[in-house]
Protein backbone atom coordinates (compact mmCIF):
# COMPACT_ATOMS: atom_id res chain seq x y z
CA UNK A 1 0.00 0.00 0.00
CA UNK A 2 1.42 3.70 -0.59
CA UNK A 3 1.09 5.46 2.49
CA UNK A 4 2.70 8.43 1.84
CA UNK A 5 4.12 10.80 4.79
CA UNK A 6 5.36 14.22 5.37
CA UNK A 7 6.84 15.39 8.85
CA UNK A 8 7.98 18.91 9.96
CA UNK A 9 9.15 20.20 13.39
CA UNK A 10 8.62 23.48 14.59
CA UNK A 11 9.90 24.51 17.40
CA UNK A 12 6.85 23.69 19.92
CA UNK A 13 5.09 20.84 17.86
CA UNK A 14 6.28 18.28 15.34
CA UNK A 15 3.06 18.23 12.72
CA UNK A 16 2.65 14.99 10.77
CA UNK A 17 0.45 14.44 8.00
CA UNK A 18 -0.15 10.83 6.03
CA UNK A 19 -2.24 10.87 2.55
CA UNK A 20 -3.88 7.12 2.21
CA UNK A 21 -4.09 5.60 -0.55
CA UNK A 22 -7.94 5.57 0.43
CA UNK A 23 -7.40 9.18 -0.80
CA UNK A 24 -8.26 10.12 2.98
CA UNK A 25 -5.52 12.48 5.03
CA UNK A 26 -4.28 11.62 8.55
CA UNK A 27 -3.17 14.39 10.12
CA UNK A 28 -1.52 14.26 13.91
CA UNK A 29 0.00 16.32 16.01
CA UNK A 30 2.83 15.73 18.84
CA UNK A 31 5.24 18.01 21.42
CA UNK A 32 8.52 18.67 19.79
CA UNK A 33 11.97 17.40 21.58
CA UNK A 34 14.17 20.77 20.92
CA UNK A 35 17.24 18.64 21.93
CA UNK A 36 17.27 15.91 19.34
CA UNK A 37 14.41 17.13 16.14
CA UNK A 38 14.68 13.04 15.40
CA UNK A 39 12.89 12.07 18.56
CA UNK A 40 10.10 14.34 17.72
CA UNK A 41 9.57 12.92 14.38
CA UNK A 42 10.18 9.24 15.38
CA UNK A 43 7.23 10.44 17.60
CA UNK A 44 4.91 12.13 15.59
CA UNK A 45 4.93 8.85 13.22
CA UNK A 46 4.25 6.17 15.89
CA UNK A 47 1.21 8.30 16.61
CA UNK A 48 0.13 8.45 12.92
CA UNK A 49 1.02 4.68 13.20
CA UNK A 50 -1.29 4.22 15.77
CA UNK A 51 -4.54 6.22 13.85
CA UNK A 52 -3.44 3.94 10.86
CA UNK A 53 -3.54 1.03 12.86
CA UNK A 54 -7.31 1.83 14.28
CA UNK A 55 -9.08 3.09 10.93
CA UNK A 56 -7.19 0.65 8.34
CA UNK A 57 -5.61 -2.42 10.24
CA UNK A 58 -2.54 -1.28 8.14
CA UNK A 59 0.77 -1.35 9.67
CA UNK A 60 3.45 -1.92 7.23
CA UNK A 61 6.56 0.37 5.85
CA UNK A 62 5.89 3.87 4.22
CA UNK A 63 6.29 4.46 0.55
CA UNK A 64 8.51 7.73 1.66
CA UNK A 65 8.76 9.88 4.24
CA UNK A 66 9.37 13.21 3.38
CA UNK A 67 10.74 15.69 6.11
CA UNK A 68 11.37 19.19 6.48
CA UNK A 69 13.87 20.11 8.79
CA UNK A 70 15.19 23.06 11.06
CA UNK A 71 18.55 21.43 11.65
CA UNK A 72 20.66 23.75 9.26
CA UNK A 73 18.45 27.10 10.30
CA UNK A 74 18.91 26.41 14.17
CA UNK A 75 22.84 25.94 13.67
CA UNK A 76 22.93 29.20 11.71
CA UNK A 77 20.25 31.41 13.67
CA UNK A 78 22.07 30.24 17.52
CA UNK A 79 25.21 30.32 15.91
CA UNK A 80 25.98 26.65 16.91
CA UNK A 81 27.75 25.75 13.99
CA UNK A 82 30.72 23.61 14.34
CA UNK A 83 34.13 25.13 14.05
CA UNK A 84 35.51 25.88 11.03
CA UNK A 85 38.11 26.85 8.83
CA UNK A 86 38.60 29.31 5.87
CA UNK A 87 41.41 28.99 2.34
CA UNK A 88 41.41 31.90 0.45
CA UNK A 89 43.70 33.12 -2.30
CA UNK A 90 46.31 34.90 -0.85
CA UNK A 91 45.55 38.72 -0.15
CA UNK A 92 41.43 38.12 0.15
CA UNK A 93 41.59 37.18 3.37
CA UNK A 94 39.07 39.63 3.89
CA UNK A 95 36.36 38.27 2.08
CA UNK A 96 34.07 37.54 4.22
CA UNK A 97 34.55 40.52 6.25
CA UNK A 98 34.42 43.15 3.61
CA UNK A 99 31.25 41.16 1.73
CA UNK A 100 29.80 43.39 -0.59
CA UNK A 101 30.71 47.13 0.58
CA UNK A 102 26.95 47.58 0.61
CA UNK A 103 25.75 49.53 3.90
CA UNK A 104 21.85 48.52 4.24
CA UNK A 105 19.18 51.55 5.03
CA UNK A 106 19.20 55.00 3.91
CA UNK A 107 22.11 57.67 3.14
CA UNK A 108 22.73 57.86 7.11
CA UNK A 109 22.67 53.84 7.26
CA UNK A 110 26.47 53.65 8.49
CA UNK A 111 25.91 55.29 12.06
CA UNK A 112 23.76 52.77 13.13
CA UNK A 113 24.76 49.85 10.98
CA UNK A 114 26.68 46.85 13.10
CA UNK A 115 28.39 44.69 10.80
CA UNK A 116 27.48 40.95 11.07
CA UNK A 117 30.20 38.29 12.59
CA UNK A 118 31.49 36.25 8.96
CA UNK A 119 30.45 32.95 9.40
CA UNK A 120 33.85 32.17 9.57
CA UNK A 121 36.48 34.28 11.78
CA UNK A 122 39.41 35.83 10.50
CA UNK A 123 41.66 33.77 12.75
CA UNK A 124 40.63 30.51 11.11
CA UNK A 125 41.13 32.15 7.30
CA UNK A 126 44.33 30.68 5.91
CA UNK A 127 45.34 32.51 2.99
CA UNK A 128 47.21 30.19 -0.50
CA UNK A 129 49.91 31.58 -2.42
CA UNK A 130 48.47 30.64 -6.55
CA UNK A 131 46.50 32.08 -8.16
CA UNK A 132 44.04 31.24 -11.08
CA UNK A 133 43.56 33.87 -13.90
CA UNK A 134 40.08 34.92 -15.11
CA UNK A 135 40.37 33.09 -18.33
CA UNK A 136 41.66 29.51 -16.13
CA UNK A 137 45.11 29.51 -16.83
CA UNK A 138 47.49 29.09 -13.86
CA UNK A 139 48.97 32.68 -13.27
CA UNK A 140 51.00 32.05 -10.10
CA UNK A 141 51.49 28.63 -9.32
CA UNK A 142 50.64 27.20 -6.18
CA UNK A 143 53.41 26.87 -2.78
CA UNK A 144 52.10 23.72 -1.33
CA UNK A 145 54.98 24.20 1.09
CA UNK A 146 53.95 27.42 2.09
CA UNK A 147 50.13 26.32 2.81
CA UNK A 148 51.09 23.09 4.74
CA UNK A 149 53.18 25.93 7.07
CA UNK A 150 49.91 28.63 7.06
CA UNK A 151 47.87 25.53 7.87
CA UNK A 152 49.52 24.90 11.62
CA UNK A 153 47.86 27.16 13.50
CA UNK A 154 44.28 26.54 11.75
CA UNK A 155 45.57 22.92 12.65
CA UNK A 156 45.87 23.98 16.31
CA UNK A 157 42.58 25.22 16.78
CA UNK A 158 41.13 21.41 15.58
CA UNK A 159 38.35 22.45 13.19
CA UNK A 160 35.64 20.07 11.88
CA UNK A 161 35.09 21.29 8.46
CA UNK A 162 37.23 23.49 6.11
CA UNK A 163 35.78 25.38 3.05
CA UNK A 164 38.46 26.09 0.16
CA UNK A 165 37.42 29.23 -2.03
CA UNK A 166 40.70 30.49 -4.46
CA UNK A 167 40.10 33.01 -6.72
CA UNK A 168 38.72 31.96 -10.32
CA UNK A 169 37.98 28.08 -9.63
CA UNK A 170 34.27 28.51 -10.75
CA UNK A 171 36.50 28.21 -13.98
CA UNK A 172 39.34 26.30 -13.29
CA UNK A 173 39.39 24.69 -9.95
CA UNK A 174 43.03 22.99 -10.64
CA UNK A 175 44.62 24.63 -7.62
CA UNK A 176 41.46 23.88 -5.48
CA UNK A 177 41.78 20.08 -5.79
CA UNK A 178 45.36 20.11 -4.94
CA UNK A 179 44.46 22.46 -1.90
CA UNK A 180 42.14 19.47 -0.72
CA UNK A 181 44.44 16.92 -1.08
CA UNK A 182 47.16 19.09 1.06
CA UNK A 183 44.52 19.30 3.85
CA UNK A 184 43.69 15.88 4.18
CA UNK A 185 47.27 14.79 4.42
CA UNK A 186 47.46 17.35 7.30
CA UNK A 187 44.06 16.97 9.09
CA UNK A 188 43.47 13.74 7.75
CA UNK A 189 40.58 11.56 6.80
CA UNK A 190 37.83 12.92 9.41
CA UNK A 191 37.43 16.63 8.34
CA UNK A 192 35.06 17.46 6.09
CA UNK A 193 36.36 19.79 2.94
CA UNK A 194 34.32 21.96 1.44
CA UNK A 195 35.51 23.29 -1.97
CA UNK A 196 33.40 26.09 -3.49
CA UNK A 197 33.36 24.93 -7.18
CA UNK A 198 30.99 22.07 -5.34
CA UNK A 199 29.13 23.92 -4.03
CA UNK A 200 28.75 27.35 -6.07
CA UNK A 201 30.86 27.08 -9.85
CA UNK A 202 29.80 31.00 -10.58
CA UNK A 203 31.32 34.26 -10.79
CA UNK A 204 31.38 36.34 -7.64
CA UNK A 205 33.74 35.51 -5.01
CA UNK A 206 31.96 36.68 -2.20
CA UNK A 207 29.00 34.99 -2.98
CA UNK A 208 31.01 31.70 -3.64
CA UNK A 209 33.01 32.07 -0.54
CA UNK A 210 29.93 33.06 1.73
CA UNK A 211 27.71 30.14 0.61
CA UNK A 212 30.99 27.37 0.47
CA UNK A 213 31.71 28.66 4.35
CA UNK A 214 27.88 28.29 5.45
CA UNK A 215 28.07 25.20 4.10
CA UNK A 216 31.02 23.79 6.09
CA UNK A 217 29.73 25.30 8.93
CA UNK A 218 26.77 23.70 9.01
CA UNK A 219 27.64 20.00 7.50
CA UNK A 220 28.83 18.02 10.31
CA UNK A 221 25.81 18.79 11.92
CA UNK A 222 23.28 18.00 9.18
CA UNK A 223 25.31 14.80 8.34
CA UNK A 224 25.42 13.51 11.99
CA UNK A 225 21.41 14.20 11.75
CA UNK A 226 20.62 12.67 8.58
CA UNK A 227 22.71 9.29 9.39
CA UNK A 228 20.94 9.55 13.05
CA UNK A 229 17.64 9.66 11.23
CA UNK A 230 18.03 7.06 8.54
CA UNK A 231 19.14 4.46 11.37
CA UNK A 232 16.00 6.04 13.81
CA UNK A 233 13.61 5.44 10.59
CA UNK A 234 15.16 2.53 9.48
CA UNK A 235 11.43 -0.01 10.12
CA UNK A 236 9.61 2.94 8.80
CA UNK A 237 10.37 3.61 5.45
CA UNK A 238 13.45 3.14 3.38
CA UNK A 239 13.05 6.36 1.35
CA UNK A 240 13.67 8.96 3.01
CA UNK A 241 13.84 12.53 1.67
CA UNK A 242 14.21 15.99 2.74
CA UNK A 243 12.75 19.40 2.22
CA UNK A 244 14.99 21.87 0.13
CA UNK A 245 14.62 25.88 0.37
CA UNK A 246 13.14 26.00 -2.83
CA UNK A 247 10.64 23.54 -2.27
CA UNK A 248 11.71 20.57 -3.60
CA UNK A 249 12.72 17.42 -2.48
CA UNK A 250 16.41 15.87 -2.45
CA UNK A 251 18.13 12.31 -0.86
CA UNK A 252 19.38 12.48 2.41
CA UNK A 253 22.92 11.95 0.84
CA UNK A 254 22.51 15.15 -1.13
CA UNK A 255 21.10 16.34 1.54
CA UNK A 256 23.69 16.00 4.09
CA UNK A 257 26.43 17.11 1.36
CA UNK A 258 24.95 20.46 0.57
CA UNK A 259 22.69 21.56 3.84
CA UNK A 260 23.31 25.07 2.67
CA UNK A 261 20.25 24.25 0.42
CA UNK A 262 18.30 23.01 3.67
CA UNK A 263 18.33 26.53 5.29
CA UNK A 264 14.73 27.61 4.49
CA UNK A 265 13.56 23.80 4.11
CA UNK A 266 10.49 24.48 7.03
CA UNK A 267 9.33 27.36 5.49
CA UNK A 268 9.01 26.03 1.98
CA UNK A 269 7.25 23.08 3.16
CA UNK A 270 4.19 25.12 4.64
CA UNK A 271 4.03 27.25 1.07
CA UNK A 272 4.04 24.22 -1.09
CA UNK A 273 1.27 23.04 1.03
CA UNK A 274 -0.38 26.63 0.28
CA UNK A 275 -0.05 25.40 -3.35
CA UNK A 276 -1.17 22.21 -3.31
CA UNK A 277 -4.33 22.48 -0.99
CA UNK A 278 -5.46 26.08 -2.17
CA UNK A 279 -4.15 27.30 -5.63
CA UNK A 280 -4.65 23.77 -7.07
CA UNK A 281 -8.37 22.86 -5.54
CA UNK A 282 -9.78 26.46 -5.11
CA UNK A 283 -10.31 29.22 -7.97
CA UNK A 284 -8.09 31.35 -6.13
CA UNK A 285 -4.62 31.52 -7.58
CA UNK A 286 -2.91 34.56 -6.76
CA UNK A 287 -1.93 34.10 -2.63
CA UNK A 288 -0.46 35.86 0.20
CA UNK A 289 0.67 33.07 2.68
CA UNK A 290 1.09 33.30 6.54
CA UNK A 291 2.75 31.08 8.71
CA UNK A 292 2.59 31.72 12.14
CA UNK A 293 4.45 29.78 14.60
CA UNK A 294 5.51 29.74 17.67
CA UNK A 295 8.99 32.05 17.72
CA UNK A 296 8.43 33.16 14.21
CA UNK A 297 6.26 34.05 11.01
CA UNK A 298 7.02 33.57 7.58
CA UNK A 299 4.94 35.23 4.93
CA UNK A 300 5.39 34.58 1.29
CA UNK A 301 3.55 35.55 -2.18
CA UNK A 302 1.89 33.09 -4.64
CA UNK A 303 1.49 34.58 -7.99
CA UNK A 304 -0.77 32.75 -10.96
CA UNK A 305 -0.16 29.16 -8.29
CA UNK A 306 3.20 29.29 -8.25
CA UNK A 307 5.43 30.54 -5.45
CA UNK A 308 7.78 33.31 -6.41
CA UNK A 309 11.59 32.46 -5.61
CA UNK A 310 15.13 33.62 -5.43
CA UNK A 311 18.26 33.00 -6.26
CA UNK A 312 19.12 33.87 -2.30
CA UNK A 313 18.45 32.00 1.07
CA UNK A 314 18.49 34.93 3.69
CA UNK A 315 18.44 33.70 7.33
CA UNK A 316 18.84 36.41 10.06
CA UNK A 317 22.07 38.18 8.73
CA UNK A 318 23.29 35.61 6.49
CA UNK A 319 22.67 35.76 2.67
CA UNK A 320 24.26 32.93 0.46
CA UNK A 321 23.60 31.57 -3.27
CA UNK A 322 21.01 29.00 -2.69
CA UNK A 323 17.31 28.87 -4.62
CA UNK A 324 14.67 29.36 -1.91
CA UNK A 325 11.17 30.20 -1.86
CA UNK A 326 10.95 34.13 -1.12
CA UNK A 327 10.09 33.76 2.39
CA UNK A 328 10.55 36.57 4.78
CA UNK A 329 10.48 35.93 8.95
CA UNK A 330 9.64 38.28 11.71
CA UNK A 331 10.23 37.33 15.22
CA UNK A 332 7.13 37.12 16.03
CA UNK A 333 4.90 34.12 17.59
CA UNK A 334 2.78 32.76 19.86
CA UNK A 335 5.18 32.35 22.16
CA UNK A 336 6.67 36.09 21.15
CA UNK A 337 7.18 37.60 24.78
CA UNK A 338 4.83 40.79 25.84
CA UNK A 339 7.45 43.16 27.80
CA UNK A 340 6.30 47.01 29.34
CA UNK A 341 9.42 49.60 29.13
CA UNK A 342 9.68 52.09 32.13
CA UNK A 343 11.83 54.34 29.98
CA UNK A 344 9.43 54.85 27.12
CA UNK A 345 6.51 54.19 28.90
CA UNK A 346 5.29 51.74 25.86
CA UNK A 347 4.83 47.58 25.73
CA UNK A 348 6.44 45.76 22.74
CA UNK A 349 5.92 42.12 21.85
CA UNK A 350 9.06 40.24 20.06
CA UNK A 351 11.20 39.36 18.40
CA UNK A 352 12.28 38.05 22.13
CA UNK A 353 10.91 34.31 22.24
CA UNK A 354 9.89 31.99 25.24
CA UNK A 355 10.73 29.61 22.55
CA UNK A 356 9.48 25.62 23.27
CA UNK A 357 11.18 25.52 27.15
CA UNK A 358 9.44 27.34 29.29
CA UNK A 359 7.17 28.29 26.89
CA UNK A 360 4.22 30.71 27.51
CA UNK A 361 3.24 30.75 31.31
CA UNK A 362 0.09 28.86 29.80
CA UNK A 363 1.89 25.54 28.78
CA UNK A 364 3.02 25.55 32.84
CA UNK A 365 6.17 24.85 31.77
CA UNK A 366 7.93 27.29 34.48
CA UNK A 367 6.81 29.92 31.97
CA UNK A 368 5.63 33.38 33.71
CA UNK A 369 6.33 36.42 30.83
CA UNK A 370 2.88 36.75 29.01
CA UNK A 371 3.07 35.39 25.56
CA UNK A 372 1.18 36.49 22.08
CA UNK A 373 -0.29 32.78 23.37
CA UNK A 374 -1.47 34.03 26.99
CA UNK A 375 -2.93 37.03 25.57
CA UNK A 376 -5.22 35.13 22.86
CA UNK A 377 -6.07 32.72 26.21
CA UNK A 378 -6.67 35.54 28.22
CA UNK A 379 -9.16 37.11 26.02
CA UNK A 380 -10.94 33.18 25.37
CA UNK A 381 -9.72 32.87 21.20
CA UNK A 382 -8.25 29.93 22.89
CA UNK A 383 -9.88 26.89 24.32
CA UNK A 384 -8.22 25.45 27.69
CA UNK A 385 -7.13 22.32 25.88
CA UNK A 386 -5.45 21.33 22.54
CA UNK A 387 -4.24 18.24 20.73
CA UNK A 388 -7.44 16.89 21.23
CA UNK A 389 -7.45 17.52 24.90
CA UNK A 390 -3.64 15.95 25.57
CA UNK A 391 -2.17 19.33 25.55
CA UNK A 392 -3.66 20.88 28.67
CA UNK A 393 -3.61 25.15 28.55
CA UNK A 394 -4.16 26.84 32.06
CA UNK A 395 -5.80 30.11 31.61
CA UNK A 396 -5.07 31.21 35.31
CA UNK A 397 -1.49 31.26 34.76
CA UNK A 398 -1.82 33.08 31.41
CA UNK A 399 -4.14 35.62 32.90
CA UNK A 400 -1.46 36.11 35.50
CA UNK A 401 1.31 36.87 33.16
CA UNK A 402 -0.69 38.97 31.36
CA UNK A 403 -1.72 40.67 34.41
CA UNK A 404 1.97 41.72 35.45
CA UNK A 405 2.44 44.09 32.50
CA UNK A 406 -1.48 45.67 33.25
CA UNK A 407 -0.57 46.23 36.37
CA UNK A 408 2.51 48.47 35.20
CA UNK A 409 0.19 49.97 32.59
CA UNK A 410 -2.32 50.46 35.13
CA UNK A 411 -4.81 49.11 32.78
CA UNK A 412 -7.16 46.39 32.95
CA UNK A 413 -5.99 42.76 31.57
CA UNK A 414 -8.33 42.52 28.74
CA UNK A 415 -7.12 46.13 27.54
CA UNK A 416 -3.14 45.20 28.00
CA UNK A 417 -3.97 41.70 26.23
CA UNK A 418 -5.73 43.26 23.29
CA UNK A 419 -2.83 45.69 22.90
CA UNK A 420 -0.59 43.00 22.86
CA UNK A 421 -2.26 41.18 20.17
CA UNK A 422 -2.67 44.51 18.29
CA UNK A 423 1.07 44.92 18.45
CA UNK A 424 2.16 41.36 16.93
CA UNK A 425 -0.44 41.81 14.23
CA UNK A 426 1.27 45.31 13.31
CA UNK A 427 4.44 43.33 12.77
CA UNK A 428 3.15 40.79 10.83
CA UNK A 429 1.54 43.36 8.17
CA UNK A 430 4.53 44.80 7.94
CA UNK A 431 6.42 41.51 6.61
CA UNK A 432 3.44 40.48 4.19
CA UNK A 433 4.01 44.30 3.23
CA UNK A 434 7.70 43.32 1.96
CA UNK A 435 6.37 40.77 0.12
CA UNK A 436 3.35 42.11 -1.32
CA UNK A 437 3.32 46.18 -1.77
CA UNK A 438 7.13 46.63 -1.76
CA UNK A 439 7.34 43.91 -4.74
CA UNK A 440 4.81 46.10 -6.80
CA UNK A 441 1.81 44.01 -5.65
CA UNK A 442 -1.46 45.24 -4.37
CA UNK A 443 -2.29 43.22 -1.48
CA UNK A 444 -6.27 44.08 -2.43
CA UNK A 445 -6.11 41.49 -5.45
CA UNK A 446 -4.54 38.76 -3.42
CA UNK A 447 -6.37 36.47 -0.83
CA UNK A 448 -4.89 35.91 2.40
CA UNK A 449 -4.11 32.20 3.66
CA UNK A 450 -3.59 31.79 7.15
CA UNK A 451 -1.79 28.55 8.98
CA UNK A 452 0.53 27.20 11.28
CA UNK A 453 -0.35 26.68 15.05
CA UNK A 454 -1.65 30.04 15.25
CA UNK A 455 -1.96 31.85 11.92
CA UNK A 456 -5.71 31.69 12.22
CA UNK A 457 -6.05 33.67 15.22
CA UNK A 458 -4.59 36.57 13.98
CA UNK A 459 -6.04 36.15 10.38
CA UNK A 460 -9.01 38.27 9.59
CA UNK A 461 -7.07 41.25 11.66
CA UNK A 462 -4.49 40.99 9.48
CA UNK A 463 -6.42 40.19 6.39
CA UNK A 464 -8.37 44.02 7.13
CA UNK A 465 -5.28 45.61 7.48
CA UNK A 466 -3.82 44.43 4.55
CA UNK A 467 -6.76 44.57 2.75
CA UNK A 468 -6.51 40.87 1.05
CA UNK A 469 -9.91 39.12 0.59
CA UNK A 470 -10.89 36.39 1.44
CA UNK A 471 -8.93 34.96 4.42
CA UNK A 472 -8.70 31.77 4.09
CA UNK A 473 -7.84 28.90 6.68
CA UNK A 474 -7.57 25.38 5.05
CA UNK A 475 -8.21 22.66 6.70
CA UNK A 476 -5.73 20.97 9.82
CA UNK A 477 -3.96 24.77 9.23
CA UNK A 478 -1.65 23.44 12.27
CA UNK A 479 -0.31 20.50 9.62
CA UNK A 480 -0.16 21.71 6.23
CA UNK A 481 3.82 22.33 6.24
CA UNK A 482 3.23 18.50 7.14
CA UNK A 483 1.30 17.68 3.83
CA UNK A 484 3.48 20.12 1.79
CA UNK A 485 6.30 17.88 2.72
CA UNK A 486 4.23 14.94 1.88
CA UNK A 487 2.93 16.35 -1.42
CA UNK A 488 6.02 17.93 -3.08
CA UNK A 489 8.66 16.33 -5.52
CA UNK A 490 12.41 15.54 -6.15
CA UNK A 491 14.23 18.12 -7.90
CA UNK A 492 18.15 19.28 -8.69
CA UNK A 493 19.67 21.87 -9.90
CA UNK A 494 22.46 22.74 -10.84
CA UNK A 495 24.26 26.19 -11.81
CA UNK A 496 27.63 27.41 -13.87
CA UNK A 497 28.59 31.15 -14.78
CA UNK A 498 28.43 31.27 -18.54
CA UNK A 499 29.80 35.22 -19.13
CA UNK A 500 29.12 36.31 -22.75
CA UNK A 501 27.90 39.35 -24.66
CA UNK A 502 24.91 38.15 -26.60
CA UNK A 503 26.29 38.90 -29.91
CA UNK A 504 28.68 36.21 -29.05
CA UNK A 505 26.83 33.35 -27.61
CA UNK A 506 26.59 30.73 -29.87
CA UNK A 507 23.40 28.43 -29.96
CA UNK A 508 25.49 25.43 -30.10
CA UNK A 509 27.58 26.28 -27.25
CA UNK A 510 25.23 27.43 -25.39
CA UNK A 511 23.33 24.13 -26.08
CA UNK A 512 26.36 22.19 -24.98
CA UNK A 513 26.72 24.28 -21.34
CA UNK A 514 22.85 23.81 -20.47
CA UNK A 515 23.34 19.85 -21.82
CA UNK A 516 26.28 19.29 -19.56
CA UNK A 517 24.16 20.78 -16.99
CA UNK A 518 21.20 18.87 -17.50
CA UNK A 519 23.12 15.68 -17.86
CA UNK A 520 23.95 16.24 -14.33
CA UNK A 521 21.22 16.76 -12.68
CA UNK A 522 18.89 13.82 -14.59
CA UNK A 523 21.87 11.26 -13.50
CA UNK A 524 21.27 12.77 -10.00
CA UNK A 525 17.79 12.33 -10.23
CA UNK A 526 17.77 8.55 -11.87
CA UNK A 527 20.26 7.84 -8.79
CA UNK A 528 17.81 8.79 -6.47
CA UNK A 529 14.93 7.68 -7.92
CA UNK A 530 15.65 3.77 -8.26
CA UNK A 531 13.35 1.56 -6.70
CA UNK A 532 10.64 4.47 -7.15
CA UNK A 533 7.62 4.62 -9.27
CA UNK A 534 7.92 8.26 -9.75
CA UNK A 535 10.34 8.10 -13.43
CA UNK A 536 9.59 11.03 -15.50
CA UNK A 537 11.68 13.80 -15.10
CA UNK A 538 11.02 17.30 -16.76
CA UNK A 539 13.75 19.59 -17.18
CA UNK A 540 13.99 23.44 -17.40
CA UNK A 541 16.32 26.14 -17.89
CA UNK A 542 17.18 29.54 -16.34
CA UNK A 543 19.38 32.00 -17.64
CA UNK A 544 20.36 35.41 -15.53
CA UNK A 545 20.80 37.96 -18.12
CA UNK A 546 22.05 41.71 -17.71
CA UNK A 547 22.41 45.22 -19.90
CA UNK A 548 25.92 45.36 -20.25
CA UNK A 549 27.00 47.45 -17.24
CA UNK A 550 24.35 46.79 -15.03
CA UNK A 551 24.54 44.80 -12.02
CA UNK A 552 21.14 43.87 -11.89
CA UNK A 553 20.10 40.13 -12.95
CA UNK A 554 16.75 39.60 -14.91
CA UNK A 555 16.28 35.42 -14.59
CA UNK A 556 14.20 34.43 -18.04
CA UNK A 557 13.12 30.82 -18.23
CA UNK A 558 12.42 28.51 -21.45
CA UNK A 559 12.44 24.68 -22.00
CA UNK A 560 14.66 22.34 -23.92
CA UNK A 561 12.30 22.54 -26.83
CA UNK A 562 12.24 26.11 -27.30
CA UNK A 563 16.09 25.86 -26.75
CA UNK A 564 16.31 23.04 -29.56
CA UNK A 565 14.06 25.31 -31.77
CA UNK A 566 16.47 28.19 -31.23
CA UNK A 567 14.20 29.87 -29.67
CA UNK A 568 15.79 30.08 -26.17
Amino acid sequence: MDYRLGVDVGGTFTDVCVIAPEGETIRAKTPSTPQDQSVGVKDGIEKVRKILKSKYGWDGEFSHIHHGSTVATNAILESKGVKAGLIVTAGFKEVLTNRRSQIPGGLGGWISFVPPEPVVPLERTVQCTGRISATGEIAIPLDEAALRRDLADLKRQSPEAIAISLLNSYVNDEHERAVVRVVREEFGPEIEIICSADVLPEAGEYERTVTAAANAVVKPIVKRYMDGLQKLLLQDSKTIRILKSDGALTSLSLAGELPVNLLMSGPAGGVQGVVDVISKQTPYKNLITLDMGGTSTDVALIVDGKPALRRETVVDTLTVRAPSVDVRTVGAGGGSIARFTDLTASMRVGPESAGASPGPACYKKGGTVPTVTDANLALGYLPDKLLGGDFQLDISAATTAVKSVADQMGISVEETASGILDLVNETMYGALRQVSVEQGHDPRDFALVAFGGAGPLHACAIGKLLGAWPVIVPQAPGVLCAQGDATTKLSEAKSISYIKTLSRVSLDELKSVLQNLEKHCTDTMTKALEGSSEKKIGVTYDADIRYHGQALDITVSFTPEELAKGEG
